[in-house]
């Protein structure tokens, strides 16, 4: 899986560096070692635990520093650290 291209719609809302959560949650977990799955386990683990969580919420993750955004942009969690 390469770079996004910028003219992705869904890029656009989000803050420089940040990526549609599934997508970023498996290119976090690629970049660290532990696989794609286990990058998404993380995410959702993190979303869950928020306080709006649902199939239709729009998250972000940074696949360089595993930081989650909720869809108001506010900081809800790291996946760097979620439990092995």
């Amino acid at each position: 899986m390469g770079a996004y291209n910028s003219s992705d719609e869904r890029l656009k809302k989000r803050p420089p560096g940040f990526w549609p959560a599934d997508k970023g949650a498996d290119k976090w977990g690629q970049r660290n070692g532990i696989g794609k799955k286990e990058g998404r386990r993380r995410f959702h683990d993190i979303k869950k635990d928020d306080n709006m969580p649902g199939a239709a919420d729009d998250y972000s993750v940074n696949p360089d520093t595993g930081e989650v955004l909720d869809p108001t942009g506010e900081d809800v969690g790291n996946l760097n650290d979620g439990r092995f």
